[in-house]
């Protein structure tokens, strides 16, 4: 294989492939991604034991070829090199790539070691606005638990007319809306946070870019004109965020309606108030027909700390008081220019933007009376 790329293009190639290339479980296949040149260009191929990614980048064939090598170790030669042409070459067991007067050369793995690329599925394609994909994945990064980031990202669920990302860990909930235009027909797609770095490479802010989402049933394909991504799907993590919102969506009512910005405020002065204190205990809402209030509570007896006082419309009559993280709050309201508070039975908290599209549930403190 003889190939000339330029050193922007080879670099982008290697990035989007990268996180699949470190999802490998054997040492055979662990970082390695698969070069192939031909006339339509230079194509990446990387496959983890859950995500995988193919991509491809002009470039002006000399010689047709493939060839696996250490991503990490391409990444770091390339980076290197100065801006310009770079130019890639196979001598027996190596790939030399060179720039001016910068040379490297990689070791090169078996091209039988390289596993079986995921095919796409021939099933229904949806095409769906780039901007709106990103939106979902980004209101939602909060609330996931990326610790366990295999079983936890992204429900992206398509319906007439919108597209709605969920995210959760076992402290919060997040829900987004993104109005689309067009969209016909209804389907779900999980995305685990792993793959997640490569979709928001394929949503670089251009105008009017659609990507398709597929599935096959047991593995979710997002792609654009030139990658594509491709993931096992967690079945029971599926079923277990669909269970969970349905769960939410039956037995939580809407309480107040309250200015989000100043909210979002209080929530942040109660949260610096936590860091410098000594021995508090979360942030508490009080709701009753007199008014609302957020304040600060500390572990010794009952004392309440520096509450403050926020005008709100109350929709609800009962009172009600709502122990949660912080932290948790502030990133439930940031969404919202209005916001509608809600609680359920369990004394879950839900703030959600007055025209419903964002909404946040934050699960109460276990922390003791």
């Amino acid at each position: 294989m003889r190939m000339d790329i330029t050193r922007r293009d080879f670099l982008s190639l290697l990035e989007r492939c990268s996180p699949a290339a470190r999802d490998g479980a054997l040492m055979t296949m662990a970082r390695m991604v698969r070069l192939e040149g031909s006339v339509t260009g230079l194509k990446c191929y990387a496959v983890g034991t859950t995500i995988s990614v193919e991509s491809k980048a002009d470039a002006v064939q000399l010689e047709p070829g493939r060839c696996s090598v250490d991503s990490v170790r391409a990444i770091a030669a390339v980076a290197a090199m100065p801006e310009g042409l770079v130019h890639l070459k196979c001598a027996g067991d190596a790939l030399v790539v060179s720039a001016g007067r910068r040379r490297f050369t990689l070791p090169l793995f078996a091209i039988d070691d390289f596993p079986d690329i995921p095919k796409s599925p021939t099933g229904d394609v949806f095409n769906v606005p780039a901007e709106a994909v990103a939106l979902c994945i980004e209101r939602t990064q909060w609330a996931r638990d990326t610790g366990r980031d295999f079983l936890n990202g992204v429900l992206l669920t398509l319906e007439p007319g919108k597209i709605t990302g969920v995210a959760l860990n076992g402290h919060a909930w997040a829900l987004t809306t993104v109005p689309i235009h067009n969209l016909h027909g209804s389907a779900s797609f999980f995305f685990p946070e792993r793959t997640l770095k490569s979709i928001l490479a394929l949503c670089p802010g251009e105008q009017n870019k659609l990507l398709e989402l597929a599935t096959d049933g047991r593995r979710v394909f997002i792609s654009d004109q030139r990658t594509l991504v491709s993931a096992l799907l967690p079945v029971q993590k599926f079923l277990e965020y669909k269970q969970v919102l349905d769960q939410i969506e039956r037995s939580t009512v809407d309480l107040i309606g309250v200015d989000g910005k100043e909210l979002c405020e209080a929530f942040k002065a109660c949260v610096v108030a936590d860091a410098e204190s000594k021995g508090s205990r979360g942030i508490l809402l009080d709701i009753s027909e007199h008014g609302f209030s957020v304040s600060l509570k500390r572990t010794e007896g009952s004392e309440i700390d520096g509450a403050i006082e926020i005008d709100a419309e109350i929709l609800h009559k009962d009172a009600i008081r709502i122990e949660a993280d912080g932290g948790y709050l502030v990133h439930c309201a940031q969404h919202c220019d209005r916001a509608l508070i809600g609680g359920d039975p369990a004394q879950h908290l839900r703030i959600r933007s007055a025209d419903g599209t964002y909404q946040a549930i934050v699960a109460p403190m276990n922390t003791p009376r």
